[in-house]
C-alpha cells in the first residue's frame, strides 16, 4: 500500500450529507478526467499538488488549498458549498446561463452555426434600419427547429417558457416534451431512469467506496494491479468484508457513483436539501 494510505482517515465520511458526498465523488471523478490531460504537461505540477492534498486528507475540502480550488471547484459544487438558495447548476430545471447558450450553440453543425451568425448579425449588428436593406443572408427553415433535440450525446435540454400562460399549461407542455424525449431515448437504446431515492450513505462507508476509489486511482497511476484480497484487507476493518464483496459490490458501486448521471442526481438532491434546510 502507498505510504499516504490510512483507512482510519476515511472515518470522517460518517458526518457527510448529500452535498458532502457530492464533493468527495465529484473530486474523484475530476481526478480521473484530469489525469489524462494534465500528466506530461507543464501544468501537471499543480495537478499533482492537488492530488497530494486529496491523498493527505481523503475527506477533502476543495477550499483547503489553491490547487484543489483550481482543479476541483466550480459548477454545482461551487454553489452547494455556498449553502444558499441561489442554485444555478444543481437543479434539474433552471434558468439558462451564458455557458448553457454556448453549449447549445455547439450542438449546431458548424456550417449552419456560421450561417446563423451572419444572418442575425445583419439584423442586430449592421444598422437600426436593417428592414430597409436587402438581406444578404436569407432565413432558413432549420433556424426554427429545436437545437437540443439534435444532440444524442448530451442529456441536457434548454426550454423556453412563456410566463404569460398558466402554470398548469406550462407543466403539461413540459411533461409532453419529457415524455417524447424519454421515448426517443428508449428507442435509441437508452436506459430508463429509475425514480431517485435518498442514497444510503452508510452503505457507501460499509463497502469502502472512497478508499477503494483512491487506491484504484493510485494503482492506475502507477500501472499496477491490486489483488482483491489485498484491496479488501486495506479498505475493510479486520474481520469484515472480503474479496468477494470487493468484486460483487464495492467495485460496481464505485463505478456507478462516479457516473455523470448519478452525480447529477446527487447534486440535485443536495441542492434540495440545502433549500429545505434554509427555508425551515
Amino acid at each position: 500500500m502507498p505510504d499516504w494510505f490510512d483507512r482510519t482517515k476515511y472515518d470522517q465520511a460518517a458526518s457527510l450529507d448529500a452535498a458532502g458526498w457530492y464533493e468527495q465523488l465529484y473530486v474523484r471523478r475530476s481526478v480521473s478526467a484530469l489525469r489524462s490531460v494534465q500528466c506530461g504537461q507543464p501544468s501537471a505540477t499543480g495537478f499533482l499538488s492537488a492530488l497530494s492534498t486529496l491523498r493527505r486528507n481523503p475527506i477533502v475540502n476543495v477550499l483547503e488549498s489553491a490547487e484543489t480550488r483550481c482543479y476541483f471547484f466550480g459548477g454545482a459544487l461551487c454553489e452547494l458549498k455556498s449553502n444558499d438558495n441561489e442554485l444555478t447548476h444543481s437543479p434539474g430545471v433552471r434558468l439558462a446561463t451564458v455557458h448553457d447558450l454556448y453549449r447549445i450553440e455547439g450542438n449546431i453543425d458548424r456550417p449552419e452555426r456560421e450561417y446563423a451568425r451572419k444572418f442575425f448579425a445583419q439584423i442586430f449588428d449592421d444598422s437600426e434600419d436593417w428592414w430597409l436593406q436587402p438581406l444578404r443572408y436569407k432565413r432558413q427553415d432549420w433556424m426554427d427547429k429545436p437545437v437540443d433535440a439534435k444532440s444524442s450525446s448530451d442529456f441536457r435540454i434548454t426550454v423556453i417558457a412563456n410566463l404569460r400562460l398558466p402554470d398548469r399549461i406550462l407543466i403539461e407542455d413540459f411533461e409532453r416534451i419529457l415524455n417524447g424525449l424519454r421515448e426517443s431515448m428508449a428507442k435509441g437504446g437508452g436506459q430508463p431512469l429509475p425514480s431517485p431515492r435518498k442514497p444510503n450513505f452508510s452503505s457507501w462507508i460499509e463497502f469502502g467506496v472512497l478508499p477503494y476509489l483512491d487506491l484504484f486511482d493510485w494503482a492506475t497511476e502507477n500501472g499496477v494491479s491490486i489483488p482483491r484480497r489485498v484491496m479488501a484487507d486495506a479498505i475493510f476493518p479486520a474481520g469484515e468484508g472480503g474479496e468477494e464483496v470487493v468484486r460483487k459490490t464495492t467495485a460496481p458501486l464505485a463505478k456507478e457513483l462516479l457516473s455523470e448521471r448519478f452525480l447529477d442526481v446527487l447534486a440535485s438532491m443536495a441542492g434540495r436539501e440545502i433549500t429545505e434546510r434554509n427555508n425551515a
